[in-house]
C-alpha cells in the first residue's frame, strides 16, 4: 500500500509533476539500468483488436463504447477478426492484444470459438480479457472467475492483461471498467503461476489548464494575458503568439503548451537559453508563482486553473 501522506511519494510526484523532460528521462534510464544491466532492449509487434464497442460499463473517460442498441455498435465477425491478424502478421506482428466492451448480447460460447477459430485458422499468440471482461462474464454467465479463465485458456488464450489504471492529472490511478471486489478476485486468480499477465495504463485525454501570466518587459512596464490550452510560441519574431520587445530573445524563442493536464514550457533551441526560477531548462511543468526568464524579460505565473 503506497502512502501518499509521505515524503518519498511526495518527492517522487514532484519529480515527475515538475521535472524537465530530459531529467525525466535520464532519472527512468537509470532506474531502467539498475533493474536490467544487460544492454539489450525488446520489444514485440502487436496489434489491439477491439471486437465490440458495445459496453454497459459507462467508463467515465472512454469516448469508444457504444451503448445496446446505439446504431453504432458493432461486433466484428470472425472473419473480420481474422484479416486484422493477417494485415498484422504480414509485418511481422506476433500478437494481437483482444478487448472489449461489456457486450450483454454476447454469449460465453462465442467467445470461446473466437479463439478456436483464432487458433485454427491464424495461429497467434492471443493476449487478451482485462479483468473486468472476466468479472462481466462471471457475473452475466453464472461462472466464477476460476471458470472463466479455465474455459478461455482452455480455448486458446495465451495471456491475459492486468487492470488498467486511467491516469489523469493529480491523481495516480482513477475509476476504470469495474471496480471493487470481484475485479479484484479477477486479478488474484490471473496472478496464480501459470496464468502470465501484464499490465496496460490506459492514458485519457485531459484538457489543458487555463493560466494567468504577467509580463514584466526589460523597460518595466507590465500586462497580463492568458494562456487557455493553446500552445504559445514566444520571441522576437512577428509570427509569435506572445512578441517580445527584447533583444536578447531569440526570433522563436521558447513554447508555452498544455499536456495531459498540465502546463509545460519549452525551450525552442534559443541562444541565451529558457529560465524558470533562475534554472536553465529544457522542458518544465509550470506552476503558480514560477518566474520564467526571457533574455531581458520575465514572466510571472499569477495562476493556474484546471480546465
Amino acid at each position: 500500500m503506497v502512502d501518499r501522506t509521505s515524503s518519498e511519494f511526495r518527492s517522487y510526484l514532484d519529480l515527475y509533476e515538475r521535472a524537465p523532460l530530459l531529467d525525466l528521462g535520464e532519472a527512468a534510464d537509470r532506474a531502467r539500468w539498475a533493474l536490467h544491466p544487460e544492454s539489450v532492449v525488446t520489444y514485440i509487434v502487436d496489434r489491439n483488436i477491439n471486437y465490440t464497442n458495445v459496453c454497459v460499463a459507462d467508463c467515465k473517460f472512454c469516448a469508444f463504447y457504444r451503448r445496446p442498441k446505439d446504431r453504432e455498435g458493432y461486433v466484428l465477425s470472425f472473419e473480420e477478426i481474422g484479416r486484422k491478424i493477417d494485415a498484422v502478421k504480414a509485418l511481422g506482428g506476433v500478437q494481437i492484444l483482444m478487448q472489449g466492451g461489456h457486450n450483454p448480447y454476447i454469449p460465453f460460447e462465442w467467445y470461446l470459438d473466437l479463439l478456436r477459430y483464432i487458433k485454427r485458422n491464424h495461429p497467434i499468440h492471443i493476449h487478451g480479457f482485462s479483468p473486468s471482461e472476466i468479472d462481466f462474464f462471471g457475473g452475466r454467465f453464472g461462472m466464477t472467475i476460476e471458470e472463466v479463465i479455465r474455459a478461455l485458456v482452455a480455448a486458446g488464450l495465451d495471456s491475459k492483461a492486468k487492470p488498467r489504471a486511467a491516469r489523469g492529472p493529480g491523481e495516480v490511478a482513477g475509476a476504470a471498467k469495474g471496480t471493487g471486489e470481484a475485479e479484484s478476485a479477477a486479478v488474484n486468480e490471473r496472478d496464480k503461476p501459470g496464468t502470465d499477465p501484464t499490465a496496460v495504463f490506459v492514458v485519457p485525454a485531459v484538457e489543458s489548464p487555463r493560466a494567468t501570466l504577467r509580463e514584466i518587459r526589460p523597460d518595466g512596464s507590465t500586462q497580463s494575458f492568458v494562456v487557455d490550452g493553446r500552445p504559445l510560441t514566444i520571441g522576437r519574431g512577428p509570427d509569435n503568439g506572445l512578441v517580445l520587445q527584447d533583444s536578447r530573445a531569440s526570433r522563436h524563442h521558447a513554447r508555452i503548451y498544455g499536456r495531459q493536464g498540465a502546463l509545460l514550457l519549452a525551450d525552442l533551441g534559443s541562444t541565451n537559453g529558457s529560465w524558470v526560477n533562475d534554472r536553465r531548462i529544457q522542458e518544465i511543468a509550470l506552476g503558480e508563482g514560477d518566474q520564467i526568464r526571457i533574455g531581458d524579460t520575465v514572466l510571472v505565473v499569477e495562476s493556474v486553473e484546471e480546465a
